[in-house]
């Protein structure tokens, strides 16, 4: 990964020669800063600098960053299917609980995690989450209804300004 500075007019290596990036992310709308993840950290890349965050613990290549205009984000793992979300002001990560109408913890399996308008959802088989960044753990939304032919093994959804294509 090498950074060009354009005042400069010159090439730098800001993580070393052995940092391998797994993933670059820009959120929508946002211009001024960027998102790199590598195994153990993630950075936020600005025209002030680097900020470096260290993960927990290591996420495999497959953990999916999804962010927020207001410097959130949420890693998501399909295969571990853990969850981890940064606060960018309080420069804390947490895993969020995932509650049902209720209140009480679901273990359903995740299918999706996706930003759209000014929130991230959740996706499970049968129903929709909404994110809550008071108690940062995402609320019962709706209750997906599909008809009998439907396939939710496919389920997968396309952000697309802000409507959200499933």
């Amino acid at each position: 990964y090498f950074s060009f500075d354009p005042a400069t007019e010159s090439f730098t290596v800001p993580f070393g020669d052995s940092a391998e990036i797994y993933s670059v992310n820009e959120a929508k709308d946002v211009k001024d800063c960027y998102w790199l993840r590598t195994k153990d950290a993630l950075y936020r890349k600005s025209k002030t600098g680097t900020e470096r965050f260290a993960l927990p613990y290591a996420l495999p290549l497959s953990t999916r960053v999804t962010l927020s205009p207001g410097n959130c984000c949420i890693l998501f793992n399909e295969l571990t299917k853990n969850i981890l979300f940064f606060d960018y002001q309080t420069k804390q990560f947490s895993a969020p609980k995932i509650l049902d109408r209720n209140g009480r913890e679901d273990s359903s399996s995740v299918r999706d995690i996706v930003f759209i308008g000014d929130n991230f959802y959740l996706f499970t088989a049968q129903r929709l989450y909404r994110f809550d960044s008071a108690t940062k753990s995402f609320v019962w939304h709706l209750d997906l209804k599909y008809r009998s032919n439907f396939n939710d093994d496919f389920l997968g959804s396309l952000p697309f300004n802000d409507t959200l294509i499933v």
